[in-house]
């Protein structure tokens, strides 16, 4: 019988403004030991249900398994501390490596430069071979086999920092899905559109959905994977082999010396593949619409790798100010115009904006609009009484959420 696992720490990245939703989420997924931290959301769990909850994220760029932490009164011990750990568990010397600082804002006044202290603890790294064993691991700084995070925070003392090394358990980012080709030109990072499907309740309630502008489908795939169960790391488990691991941490030593975990991930991901193969592809209908016919071929090559039959997607070429429900439909309607970042722009989206608010108020009564704008301008050529307005990121710019209760 295997040992109970212990508690390990873990750190969770996401954009900007989403970390109470990267909360939530890992308290539904039954992690409640979370806190609140700059750009994400630390965590404590066992090994597998760590795992877990990286297959299943939608909001996390990346995560993170804490391997070593100590604390440093100055910046100019850190070599010294760095060589104290035990390396030789991390990586071997025939390994690439490749390593990352995050300094906490509040210890920005004294790790002003980042990469230098990566510097250091990268020379930590290779010496502590070096002197060994006459070898030492290689950078890789694009595609490396073990990739670590070194975060640096201020300690309750005055002068004191902790300094937690972590591995990358990802590799590629989380929000990259795997479902857009390259040449897609998406406004929405995937983990974004995930974000805001989450507070339309889409997760829930699971109604009739609408992009009414849906460019290259990044909210119709978030969707059609929410509508049927199934984790955004499909596509990754989906082509997972022994030369294209689904992440990182295939790579990693603690990994591939514990049986019992690596008999557990696997099952995992078994058990996802289960799922997928029992989709019913001709249930609730999902609906698409843009003016441009290549972002409608975009759109359609994204679905078509999610799901190669797939008869969930309804995709239309026309003008959302005119787009009509279809029949029957009952549920949620959306829209991400866009925002005018180009010169004489201006009036053509004014009326842009006020043609589509027109249309939703005379032809989509009983259901629900969202509309996702970066321009406060121009969402108040919408003469409609907004409900709610949500605040996000998408990327730099600062955007609202707007919800409208259709009578």
């Amino acid at each position: 019988m295997a040992k109970p696992q212990k508690n390990r720490f873990f750190f969770a990245s996401c954009p900007r403004s989403l970390e109470e939703m990267l909360e939530q989420e890992l308290i539904d997924s039954g992690i409640t030991k979370t806190r609140i931290s700059n750009g994400g959301v630390q965590f404590q769990t066992d090994i597998s249900r760590g795992l877990k909850f990286l297959i299943n994220t939608r909001i996390a760029s990346r995560v993170y398994l804490e391997f070593h932490q100590f604390t440093l009164n100055r910046e100019q011990d850190l070599y010294k501390d760095a060589r104290k750990v035990n390396w030789d568990k991390v990586l071997d010397n025939n390994q690439t490596f490749r390593i990352t600082t995050l300094v906490n804002r509040f210890a920005l006044s004294t790790f002003k430069n980042p990469l230098h202290y990566s510097l250091v603890l990268k020379d930590a790294l290779v010496d502590h071979f070096r002197d060994r064993d006459g070898v030492r691991p290689d950078v890789d700084k694009k595609d490396a086999e073990v990739s670590i995070l070194m975060r640096v925070d201020k300690t309750g003392n005055r002068h004191g920092y902790w300094v937690s090394l972590y591995y990358d358990l990802s590799g590629t980012p989380l929000s990259n899905r795997g479902y857009r080709l390259p040449g897609h030109g998406a406004p929405l990072r995937e983990n974004l559109a995930a974000a805001l499907l989450y507070k339309m309740n889409y997760h829930n309630d699971k109604p009739d959905f609408c992009d009414s502008m849906c460019g290259s489908g990044t909210l119709l795939s978030e969707a059609l994977l929410m509508l049927h169960d199934l984790p955004p790391s499909l596509l990754r488990i989906k082509n997972h082999s022994e030369d294209t691991p689904a992440f990182a941490f295939f790579n990693h030593k603690w990994f591939y010396e514990n049986k019992d975990v690596k008999s557990k991930f696997e099952n995992e991901m078994h058990h996802v593949m289960k799922r997928f193969n029992s989709v019913d592809v001709s249930s609730r209908i999902v609906y698409g619409q843009d003016n441009n016919p290549r972002n409608l071929t975009q759109t359609k090559e994204s679905l078509d790798l999610l799901f190669p039959l797939n008869k969930n997607v309804t995709l239309n070429y026309g003008d959302s100010t005119k787009l009509v429900p279809p029949k029957e439909f009952k549920g949620i309607i959306f829209c991400n115009p866009p925002y005018g970042e180009r010169l004489g722009e201006a009036q053509e989206l004014a009326d842009l904006y006020y043609n589509y608010g027109e249309n939703l108020k005379n032809n989509w009564k009983e259901n629900t609009a969202y509309i996702l704008t970066g321009n406060p301008e121009l969402r108040k050529k919408i003469s409609l009484q907004t409900s709610k307005r949500t605040p996000f990121y998408n990327g730099k710019i600062e955007c609202r959420l707007l919800r409208y209760n259709l009578y």
